[in-house]
């Protein structure tokens, strides 16, 4: 079996998921923080914040991830560009 192997061409990260990326994380932080301090200090007024958070990762999720949907299916912009390069398949068998 001759493979040949090909470098993978490193592709620039989508702005969007960049985002998600960074709202996850920086909803994560509040989460736990919120939770330590309502822990150490039995006070469940940081409570709003954890749901706040938890909401607005949520939403942010759905979000990306119809934005996802739209483009990978029939007609989308990725699944266009993908068919039009023979779905990544240019080695012959």
């Amino acid at each position: 079996m001759d493979r040949r192997r090909r470098k993978r061409r490193w592709t620039k990260r989508q702005f969007s998921k960049s985002i998600v990326i960074f709202l996850f994380v920086n909803c994560s932080i509040i989460e736990i923080y919120s939770m330590a301090a309502m822990l150490i200090e039995h006070d469940l007024s940081g409570l709003s914040t954890l749901i706040g958070a938890v909401v607005s990762e949520t939403l942010a999720f759905a979000v990306y991830a119809y934005k996802a949907m739209r483009e990978n299916t029939r007609g989308g912009i990725t699944f266009e560009a993908a068919q039009a390069d023979n779905f990544g398949n240019n080695d012959p068998i």
